[in-house]
């Protein structure tokens, strides 16, 4: 018998009754299928499973930590500071240097947190899977 969707009627599987169900999957619902008719679904469908996501790089993982307003922000005023201090005319430049590498060091440790969280989870999700 071909194994197909419900043709009684019923074409939304979630409203279909158990009995329309099993009749147009040619199921005993009392017993189940047979070994070797659970062997020839499994051959011709695959297993029951819902695919596995491709991991997310690391690329990614590091900008996704840069999609947040505060840090935008910060690193904003890193840029605006770094151009002025470029353009102040002084002897020792290198003091004007130290407000944007501040600013910098202020968001890096929010970034390196946000990565090893966002890598631990995909780790966990990835050894529940398996």
């Amino acid at each position: 018998m071909e194994v197909g969707p419900p043709t009684s009627g019923c074409t939304d599987a979630h409203a279909c009754t158990v009995e329309q169900t099993a009749a147009a999957l040619a199921v005993d619902v009392a017993a189940g299928l047979s070994h070797a008719e659970a062997g020839r679904r499994l051959a011709r469908f695959g297993p029951n499973s819902i695919p596995d996501e491709p991991p997310t790089s690391w690329l990614k993982l590091i900008l996704a930590q840069f999609d947040d307003l505060l840090v935008k922000i910060l690193l904003g005023a890193a840029g605006v500071s770094f151009c002025l201090a470029l353009l102040e005319e002084s002897d020792n430049q290198w003091h004007a240097m130290v407000e944007p590498f501040v600013i910098v060091r202020l968001s890096d440790p929010s970034c390196r947190a946000g990565l090893v969280v966002c890598s631990r989870h995909q780790l966990l999700h990835t050894a529940r899977r398996t």
